[in-house]
């Protein structure tokens, strides 16, 4: 077609591209490779690493334990005799190897007037009636076994058992009867 005003229009026309049919077997091929590549993709997408970090800790109590034996005196206080009656008694100490410990005794829960913790004046009772005592960390009787911080010290071998040594005061005339006190010994470690 032409123009007179000398511009000429072209006409395209399209004309089908010719195809070969395609199989479905191919389609599905080419879907499943596709997919397959997706699937790597998103995997390298999603890969990587992250740190943190966080504590890690723990208690270790220290243990000890303290057991003790009565001090008995099983032979009968005459009321005023002359001399005095001894009697032993231990007590025992466990606590995790290598532990350096120290072991108190109380005053007992009847202490005579002036008793301390670092000088106990221990009494023993029969209802209102009081009978004197002590109780000593040797067996010469001469050092008493008091509540103060630095008593009895223990090797670091344990179980360790120390003797009580305790004694009952001559010339005390008393009333007869069963006289007892309640001590309580303390570890401290």
């Amino acid at each position: 077609m032409s123009l007179t005003s000398g511009n000429s229009i072209r006409t395209h026309v399209e004309r089908p591209v010719n195809l070969k049919p395609i199989a479905k077997s191919s389609i599905v091929a080419l879907v499943a490779a596709i997919a397959l590549a997706m699937a790597f993709l998103v995997e390298d997408a999603q890969a990587g690493t992250d740190n943190t970090t966080f504590a890690v800790a723990v208690a270790v109590n220290v243990r000890c334990a303290i057991a003790a034996g009565s001090v008995n005196f099983a032979s009968t206080y005459v009321s005023g005799q002359a001399g005095d009656l001894d009697a032993d008694g231990t007590i025992t100490v466990s606590c995790d190897p290598g532990r350096k410990v120290s072991i108190k005794l109380s005053q007992g829960i009847y202490p005579a007037p002036g008793s301390t913790q670092n000088n106990p004046l221990r009494r023993m009772a029969n209802g209102a009636n009081l009978l004197n005592y002590n109780l000593y960390e040797d067996a010469s009787r001469t050092v008493v076994w008091d509540d103060r911080k630095n008593a009895v010290r223990t090797t670091r071998v344990y179980p360790y058992t120390a003797i009580i040594y305790g004694r009952v005061f001559g010339s005390q005339s008393v009333t007869p009867g069963y006289y007892s006190d309640t001590v309580v010994g303390t570890v401290n470690y």
